[in-house]
């Protein structure tokens, strides 16, 4: 009973509106960042700034993959957007620690970025279903027609 009790209150925090928008705006204003930082419109001072607000951004992809798979449990994986999300979120992290930690040359130094942009993908995917929850809540406070 407590443990199904937890994943409830999981499962109410991840599906939530405000979570959501809250990972779908992270996605949004980090592809913003990044396509500001790849199309040489920020002075270079700005570079640290996006590589925070990266970092924070994959911070809030992995507690949210860890909040849904809390929730959903096993049935997690038989969504491919849940498996493609797990499968960036790790490979994000991976390549991360990777130069973090001093690792590779100066092209393997560019994996975050590509990474990035693959969560430009994740960012649409988070916009689509969010949208498609607002219309699913919408319909359903105004009852059958």
């Amino acid at each position: 009973p407590r443990l199904e009790a937890s994943r409830s209150r999981v499962t109410d925090v991840a599906y939530s509106l405000p979570w959501q928008l809250g990972v779908c705006g992270g996605a949004m204003l980090d592809t913003i960042a990044m396509l500001l930082i790849v199309a040489e419109v920020l002075p270079a001072w700005c570079t640290p700034v996006h590589e925070a607000i990266s970092l924070a951004v994959l911070v809030l992809f992995t507690v949210d993959i860890a909040l849904r798979l809390i929730a959903e449990g096993p049935s997690f994986f038989s969504d491919r957007w849940n498996i493609f999300d797990l499968a960036l979120v790790l490979l994000s992290v991976a390549a991360n620690a990777y130069v973090a930690f001093g690792g590779g040359s100066q092209a393997t130094k560019q994996a975050p970025v590509i990474m990035r942009a693959f969560r430009a993908i994740r960012a649409v995917i988070l916009a689509y279903r969010t949208i498609e929850r607002l219309e699913q809540g919408a319909k359903s406070r105004r009852g059958p027609p």
